[in-house]
C-alpha cells in the first residue's frame, strides 16, 4: 500500500500541463486560497479518475484477461495523439497578459489528462482497486469527509 501511495505522490510531482497551470496560477496571482482550491481540484480529479480507471479495469480484468494489455496500447497511444496535437497547435504567445485558471476549469483539465490511465495501468497491480478491505476503508473515508 505504501508503494501505491507513494507512487501516487509521484504522479502529482511529474510535470505536465495541469502543474504548468498550477504553476502560472501562483505566479500571477500567489500562493492564497484560490491557489489552495486549485490544488484540491486537481488532487480529486486525479483521485476521481484513477479510482475509475483502476475499478473499471479491475472489474473487466476478471472475465476479459486483455483488457490490461488493451489500456496500456490505449494509454500509449493517447499520450502520442496529445502530444502531437500539443506539438502542431503551440503557438509563440508573447503576451504577457495570462488569464487565471478556475478550479472547475482545472478539475476538467485534469480529468483529460492520461497521467490517471497510466497510473491505474502500469503502477497500481491488477486487483488493487477491488480489493474489498480497500473499498470499505475508502467508503468510510468518504463518508467521514462528506457527512459532517
Amino acid at each position: 500500500m505504501f508503494y501505491i501511495a507513494l507512487s501516487l505522490l509521484m504522479v502529482l510531482l511529474v510535470p505536465g500541463p495541469t502543474n504548468s497551470l498550477l504553476l502560472q496560477s501562483g505566479i500571477s496571482r500567489g500562493l492564497n486560497a484560490h491557489s489552495f482550491k486549485l490544488i484540491a481540484a486537481e488532487w480529486l480529479a486525479y483521485v476521481t479518475q484513477i479510482t475509475l480507471w483502476g475499478v473499471s479495469i479491475d472489474l473487466l480484468v476478471a472475465d476479459y484477461s486483455w483488457v490490461v494489455v488493451a489500456t496500456k496500447g490505449f494509454a500509449v497511444c493517447f499520450l502520442f495523439y496529445i502530444s502531437l496535437k500539443l506539438w502542431f497547435t503551440a503557438t509563440d504567445n508573447t503576451s504577457s497578459v495570462t488569464s487565471g485558471i478556475t478550479a472547475p476549469e482545472l478539475f476538467v483539465a485534469t480529468l483529460s489528462n492520461p497521467k490517471g490511465l497510466f497510473f491505474a495501468t502500469f503502477v497500481a497491480p491488477i486487483g488493487t482497486f477491488c480489493l474489498r478491505e480497500v473499498m470499505r476503508h475508502s467508503c468510510r473515508c468518504f463518508q467521514s469527509l462528506s457527512f459532517r
